[in-house]
Order: structure tokens, then sequence, then C-alpha cells
């Protein structure tokens, strides 16, 4: 009877979260594998929500713009209740899901170290570059702070192209890529300017007639990326797997094609 009401008990006490809460150690994370650890990091800071994990530049950037701005006249306006001895508004608190969890790094080194490597290596970070600087394009750059773009494995490019007298000068690209020295996959998208695309389009139609400037600008850039890095060129035909484009158009795949064979043979472009 004593050894039927002891198995009695122990089963209770493993049936009951409450005895077991009471019993258990804290949960050690780093306990577990490695393999489990990175699934746990893929819901947390990889992008979710479309085929391809995207993190764009421009979207964060125009988020963040339009908070500063509706701050500003918010308290513009709160001046003027004030000084009319009216009661300010408070802003409400709207509830937001990140786009990734970043609050995890915050956690222990450890945490910080794994999850931004995850981070960093399983996400294709965008940006659109519609300024090409002569001093560098590295100041031409605009991404959001805190980007380190040092750890960037993945990167979609956009490139808007303007008329050739504004795209009329030295780029130094080989500075640019120097940039991401751990870049391994390179997808570069050649868009027209939405304020230049009447006339960067007559001057771009066919490789055979495109402009000098702009030939001499797709030679340069083709030079200047590593032979490590794996190339794409243009668009794909899923865009939920392109980064949201800020030109008004896209290039046309049949002269990136021309373009390619007629500038380089040491890569293949991929046009799925």
């Amino acid at each position: 009877m004593f050894g039927l009401h002891l198995i009695m008990t122990r089963r209770k006490s493993a049936l009951d979260p409450k005895a077991s809460l009471d019993t258990c150690e804290p949960f050690r994370f780093f306990d577990l594998p490695r393999e489990i650890r990175d699934h746990v990091y893929s819901y947390l800071v990889v992008r979710r929500g479309r085929k391809v994990p995207i993190i764009e530049a421009k979207s964060i950037l125009r988020a963040q713009r339009k908070k500063v701005t509706a701050q500003r006249t918010r308290e513009r306006l709160n001046q003027k209740r004030i000084e009319a001895g009216r009661r300010p508004i408070a802003p409400r608190d709207q509830v937001t899901e990140p786009i990734i969890h970043l609050n995890i790094l915050l956690a222990c080194k450890q945490l910080h170290y794994e999850a931004l490597n995850f981070l960093y290596e399983n996400n294709w970070f965008a940006i659109s570059l519609d300024s090409y600087s002569f001093t560098g394009l590295r100041s031409s750059i605009d991404a959001p702070l805190g980007w380190q773009l040092q750890s960037i494995t993945k990167l979609q490019l956009e490139l808007q192209l303007k008329d050739s007298q504004r795209m009329n000068s030295y780029i130094d690209w080989t500075t640019f890529f120097y940039s991401f020295p751990t870049l391994t996959f390179l997808h570069i998208i050649p868009t027209f300017h939405p304020r230049y695309y009447d006339w960067a389009r007559v001057e771009l139609q066919s490789w055979e007639s495109a402009h000098f400037v702009f030939r001499a600008f797709f030679r340069e850039l083709l030079a200047s990326i590593p032979d490590c890095i794996h190339l794409r060129l243009g668009p794909l035909r899923d865009p939920e797997m392109d980064m949201r484009l800020e030109g008004r158009c896209t290039v046309s795949m049949r002269l990136l094609r021309q373009m390619y064979d007629d500038l380089s043979q040491r890569r293949g472009i991929d046009s799925r």
C-alpha cells in the first residue's frame, strides 16, 4: 500500500506543472544544441513574411523620418495649444511588430555574438544607390545607423541610373566593395531614376547603341567585383524575392545579358 501511494505521489507531481516549476532549475538556453539555438534565432532575427528575408534600408529610413516628422508636428501643435490655454495632445502608444527582434542582442555576450552572426548570414540586406559621389561611394550608402556593412554576406543593390551627363564621373567601385569584406552573394538590379527616366531610357535602349558613359559605368563595375562573390544581375521573375525598388523601371534583362557577354566571361548571369 505504501509503495502504491509513493508511485501515485510521484505521478501526480510529474503531471502537476506547478509542482514541476517549484523543483526545476532556471532554463539554460546555451545547454541546447547549436542547431536548436539557430532555429530559435531564425524566428527572432530573420525577417519573415516574404519568400526571401530582405531587410531594406530605404524602408527603414523612410519609417524613421516619418516618425520624426510626426513628432515635430505634434510638438509644434502642442506648443500652440499650450499658448492658447488648452491641454497638449498625448500621443497614443502604437504597438507594432518589429521587423526583427534586436532586443535579444542585449541579453548577454554569447547570445549577442551568435544571434548577430545568424542575422547577417541569413538575411539579404537591400541598399538603393541614387547618388554616385566622386569622393567615394561609401559616403553615398544610405543605410540605417547600426548596420555593420563589414558583416553583410548577402546584398541586393539597386543602381538608379540617371542620364549620361549626370553619370559622367569616376566611380570608385573598388573602395565600395572593400566596405563589404565578407560579402558572398551580390544581386545587382539596375533601374532608371524616376526624375531622369526620359533621358536615361533613350541613352540605354540597347547595349549596341548605349552611350559610352554607361558602357564605361558597367565595365568599371564588373571589373571591380571580387571573383569570390556570386553575382546575379537583373530582377527576378518573382517580385517577392526582390527588394522594393525605388527606380521607375528596371533595365531590360536582354540588355544586361548583352552587356555581360560583351564585357566579361568570368561569370554567368542567373536570370531565374
